[in-house]
């Protein structure tokens, strides 16, 4: 069962290991029958047993999470995960997300979203960091938000809503939730003003290819929709920094 289950699949050799210390155990046992004196050797094993214990405390650490994993089950190999662990990531302020490629006693193995790289993460950290499986989410939001150029007349503002949805109905597998005029902004460096407005989709799916090709087909289909009503716009460049 151990070899067989996805999620475990770094642990086949654990089968082995086991069959080697009840081998050690029966040894033991055939030596005691025997009338062998077995002080001396449980002696010298506690003194190895602590010596091989601090030598190996940070493998043990990373043996002693994978049983933390295999109890929690947060992903199995093929899961397309975030990690909340900065210090893997090139920007030490972001998560970094990949596909599990092998869960194994020490470490489990990513490849790396980011750059294709294969990254080998110690369970100990796993077993600690926050961890989003995309393959339990049914469905994925997706936030949109415009700048228009302050001239447009109320009547143009009014059609952002019918915009919005109409747009979602083009895209399979896209679903319009929400839009809000959200705020008038005001940049005072260039001393530009500017209509916000922002709306919230879902893509029901938890392929992020598909999430990308439906956000990519709601981007092109909203700036036709904005084109064909003559709705401009806002210059990106005078609302850049700080408003």
């Amino acid at each position: 069962l151990i070899g067989k289950d996805k999620m475990h699949d770094g642990f086949s050799h654990l089968s082995s290991c086991i069959s080697v210390i009840m081998s050690f155990v029966l040894l033991l046992i055939w030596l005691y029958i025997w009338g062998f004196d077995l002080t001396n050797i449980f002696a010298g094993l506690g003194i190895g047993g602590l010596a091989v214990g601090l030598a190996l405390q940070t493998t043990l650490k990373d043996v002693f999470a994978s049983f933390m994993l295999i109890a929690d089950r947060p992903f199995q190999s093929g899961d397309y995960i975030n990690v909340a662990g900065g210090k893997y990531a090139w920007d030490s302020n972001e998560a970094f997300d990949g596909i599990v490629e092998h869960v194994g006693l020490r470490s489990t193995t990513i490849r790396m979203n980011q750059n294709g790289q294969l990254l080998h993460i110690p369970n100990s950290d796993l077993a600690s960091s926050r961890i989003v499986n995309q393959r339990e989410m049914k469905r994925r939001r997706h936030d949109v938000t415009i700048v228009l150029d302050v001239n447009n007349n109320i009547s143009k503002l009014r059609l952002m809503g019918k915009l919005f949805e109409d747009a979602a109905q083009d895209v399979s597998e896209c679903s319009f939730e929400e839009f809000a005029f959200l705020e008038m902004l005001h940049n005072s460096k260039s001393n530009c003003y500017g209509h916000k407005f922002s709306a919230v989709y879902f893509i029901e799916s938890n392929s992020t290819k598909t999430w990308k090709r439906c956000i990519t087909e709601l981007h092109l289909i909203l700036l036709e929709k904005l084109k064909a009503s003559k709705v401009v716009i806002a210059n990106a460049i005078k609302f850049s920094g700080k408003t």
